[in-house]
């Protein structure tokens, strides 16, 4: 088969394509940075021909990304080192490394892993950063035609950037350490919601501000995004809310129609005017994991609530998720206290409040009937290190 060329793209991704060559040009890179540098190496690493390899080592050395060193004398050894170029794409191998140990194999699964030299503890997962320090995703960045530019490539973003630079963009603030920066007081509204259902557990009550409207204020940690509940989040709740198992909390199992209408509502509480919950998207790849955010059923103190995914439990998500949305409360909405309350049985609620640094402060009756344990949590969003595991 004839091999396609892309050497007079306009375009840095076709133009890398070219320069690799192959999946057998990015193995050799693989076992390059792995340390190896000897042909019998290679191919003894790799199966490879003798053939194919004398070829991409060729292809490679004429790319300038690997450099043919005498490492013998009169020329009777040679090696194959990384040169400038080869380096750089370290952190090519290693994004392919890192989506092969996700997606193909799965967590837990990794056929190897990368530890730092220095410290012996694995390396963190690549991320693509704005100028702030966040993290991106590709929802977060949009292309536009670079001082390379050709008049195609100009034609074919020039319209697009320009468009896409005039709309109106909603505002993300800056990220904090452990937690999202708070948005403007004025942003938060208080309109009573009357849904009329028992509290979803795992929630903290929290005092309102004044009564002001605003938009849904975007959240952001390090490794997710809090934004408004949409149809984006809809497989997300379907298969949260058909789980008997994971949503036993929360009221569920629901029918698909019953998760659809959960998700409306937590949408609509935004749009009557109150605070509600924030689908927890990861911002590497924007996938809804779960929700977090405030409820408020009629004659029920107002609660911080939140649910995961079965596959998203165990990571620290909700005591992220948690953090930003307490930090938003206190200095963003200006509320004064933040409670919460669960059910004896909602150990991992509770686990997560003492990571919190919840302080119980009684246990009175609830509406239902029933006694539950109230807890304060503190305004220093400083994590708790002990009692239980992460949420």
């Amino acid at each position: 088969m004839v091999r396609t060329h892309f050497d007079t793209q306009n375009c840095s991704v076709a133009r890398t394509i070219e320069a690799l060559g192959d999946a057998w040009s990015l193995l050799i890179l693989r076992e390059a940075m792995l340390g190896h540098r000897r042909f019998a190496d290679f191919q003894a690493e790799l199966g490879i021909s003798k053939n194919v390899l004398t070829q991409r080592l060729q292809h490679l050395v004429e790319a300038e990304i690997l450099e043919r060193v005498d490492a013998g004398t009169h020329g009777t050894r040679f090696e194959y080192r990384l040169a400038p170029r080869g380096k750089d794409l370290v952190t090519v191998i290693t994004a392919l490394r890192e989506w092969g140990d996700r997606w193909v194999f799965g967590e837990g699964k990794e056929p190897l892993v990368l530890v730092d030299r220095r410290t012996g503890r694995r390396v963190p997962p690549l991320r693509i950063r704005g100028e702030d320090g966040a993290p991106l995703s590709g929802r977060d960045m949009e292309p536009r035609p670079g001082p390379g530019a050709t008049q195609d490539t100009l034609r074919r973003y020039g319209a697009r950037a320009a468009a896409q630079a005039a709309a109106p963009r909603p505002a993300v603030t800056a990220p904090m350490e452990q937690g999202a920066a708070p948005v403007d007081p004025r942003a938060r509204a208080t309109a009573p919601t009357e849904r009329g259902a028992a509290p979803r557990e795992g929630g903290a009550g929290a005092q309102r501000g004044g009564p002001e409207r605003g938009p849904v204020p975007a959240l952001r940690t390090d490794r997710l995004r809090l934004v408004a509940p949409s149809a984006a989040a809809w497989d997300a709740y379907r298969r949260f809310y058909t789980d008997g198992e994971a949503s036993r909390m929360y009221g569920g199992p629901l029918s698909e129609s019953g998760a659809w209408a959960r998700l409306a509502s937590d949408l609509g509480t935004w749009h009557l005017g109150e605070v509600g919950v924030w689908a927890i998207e990861r911002a590497d790849d924007g996938e809804t994991v779960g929700v977090c955010g405030f409820w408020q059923g009629r004659g029920w103190p107002r609660e911080l609530t939140w649910w995961l995914l079965p596959e998203a439990r165990g990571q620290g998500l909700a005591l992220e998720a948690s953090k930003a949305v307490l930090r938003q409360a206190y200095d963003g909405f200006g509320w004064t206290s933040v409670e919460t309350y669960m059910t004896d049985d909602n150990h991992a609620a509770r686990a997560l409040v003492l990571r919190l640094g919840g302080e119980k402060i009684g246990r009175p009756v609830f509406p239902d009937g029933e006694a539950r344990d109230l807890y304060r949590l503190p305004r220093s969003m400083e994590l708790v290190r002990s009692r239980g595991p992460d949420a």
